[in-house]
């Protein structure tokens, strides 16, 4: 437990570091440059795991699920942006296709440093994020037949990457988000019986992404 208080230290520590050197360092650069709205499309893969039927010990299928994902967001500030990011993912085991959505609002910190910025046709942006939102799941059900289960529950989300800013217009980057989802359990009734299908409760959840979009 002492260990990882420690990390968490340690982690916020080199972040508030980090955000007062970038900004320091941004005090002598052009302003506005980063600021407006930004599109990108990804592909990567959803963490899934614990998608385990209660009654049968079944899993719906893998842990690593293949994904797309969306975002939108605006520049504010050069640093500052707010986001909107959605990602889907979806698996076919044993003729049964298993959904998984994750929705989040997000506040993102830009990291603006000299040294990876001085270039006016590429410019690299790595960031950081936190955020809420909500994930849904829609999963077959192995205790009845081709019936299938909607399982949801609120998110809070962390993550950050690294985002190449070219010619001032296209976007390319790579995008890591840990959530950390409260999932509803879920119950069946068999036999005039009513039997819990899938656990509830905290279910931490990770995602990598490459996206590739355009920054206006």
């Amino acid at each position: 437990m002492v260990k990882r208080y420690f990390y968490l230290f340690v982690g916020i520590f080199l972040i508030f570091s980090s955000t007062v050197f970038a900004s320091a360092d941004y005090a002598s650069k052009e302003k506005g440059w980063h600021k407006g709205a930004y599109t990108l499309l990804g592909v990567g893969f959803l963490n899934v795991d614990k998608d385990v039927n209660v009654v049968t010990g079944q899993s719906f299928g893998s842990d690593i699920i293949p994904a797309y994902g969306l975002t939108t967001g605006w520049n504010f500030l050069d640093h500052w942006a707010t986001e909107l990011q959605m990602r889907y993912g979806t698996e076919k085991v044993n003729g049964r296709r298993e959904h998984a959505v994750n929705i989040n609002f997000n506040g993102k910190y830009s990291f603006i440093l000299d040294a990876l910025t001085k270039w006016k046709i590429v410019r690299f942006l790595p960031y950081v994020k936190i955020g809420a939102g909500v994930f849904g799941a829609a999963v077959p059900n192995l205790s009845a037949g081709n019936d299938r289960l909607g399982v949801w529950g609120p998110t809070f989300d962390l993550g950050g990457g690294m985002e190449i800013l070219i010619h001032k217009f296209l976007y390319v980057g790579l995008d890591f988000t840990q959530d950390f989802a409260f999932l509803q359990e879920k119950f069946n009734t068999i036999n005039g019986v009513r039997t819990k299908i899938l656990n509830g409760g905290f279910d931490p959840q990770s995602s990598l992404f490459g996206y590739v979009g355009v920054h206006f």
